[in-house]
């Protein structure tokens, strides 16, 4: 779950994140399910793309790699909807408040 797409800094961290993940997807050992912009880095449109996502992959989701915590925080949103939360890896990035709160 990428950023903004037209923060610079989005298109940074997703490819520091894909320069890590790519031998694994490449290999087949992670299989990608979805990959997406997150308009304005905004909670609620991080939600409605991980909503989907769900839906679309009958909440077999391993892992979500959210750009920030607030991206991350809507993607939880909608983990904790399905009954997932706390069972799929998530991570974020920025360590805001609402962030660290989250993690366990």
């Amino acid at each position: 779950m990428g950023g903004s797409p037209v923060d610079n800094n989005a298109k940074l961290f997703r490819a520091g994140q894909m320069k890590v993940l790519k031998p694994y997807v490449d290999s087949g050992k992670i299989k990608v399910v979805g990959d997406q912009w997150v308009d304005g880095w905004l909670p609620e449109n991080a939600l409605k793309i991980m909503e989907n996502a769900l839906t679309a992959n009958n909440n077999k989701i391993d892992a979500v790699v959210a750009s920030n915590d607030a991206t991350a925080g809507g993607a939880i949103q909608a983990l904790s909807a399905q009954g997932l939360s706390g069972k799929v890896a998530i991570s974020g990035q920025d360590a805001d408040l609402a962030g660290i709160k989250r993690m366990r």
